[in-house]
């Protein structure tokens, strides 16, 4: 019979650390993004499952995805974080601009390789 090794969740925690478990965490998650981005609850659906947390939803505006990853990654018993969450530009110019800069950096890079 062949045992599968995994690490546990408190390894690399400090002595007397609490492991949160996946319920406690999916609320833990929930007053993250309430508190940090100003969402309202179930704005972003988030599971957890063995630790890994994942968050789908689609949202408008800002979202500090750094800072919230950060907050999110450092609760005890997070092993992982996929972030599936999904902007809806409230400008349509958004994209556009987006495409001409990189139509722009793509002729640059161009111009800078023929030399």
């Amino acid at each position: 019979m062949k045992s599968e090794h995994q690490t546990p969740p408190w390894i690399g925690l400090g002595p007397g650390a609490v492991v949160l478990s996946d319920g406690d965490l999916v609320l833990a998650v929930r007053c993250i993004l309430q508190w940090q981005a100003s969402l309202p609850l179930g704005a972003i659906t988030v599971r957890v499952r063995h630790g890994w947390v994942a968050m789908h939803g689609e949202i408008d505006g800002d979202f500090p995805h750094q800072k919230i990853g950060a907050a999110i990654r450092s609760l005890a018993g997070v092993r992982g974080l996929h972030d599936h969450v999904m902007f809806r530009s409230r400008d349509a110019a958004v994209p556009i601009l987006q495409a001409v800069r990189h139509r722009r950096s793509s002729e640059l890079v161009q111009q800078l390789a023929q030399g």
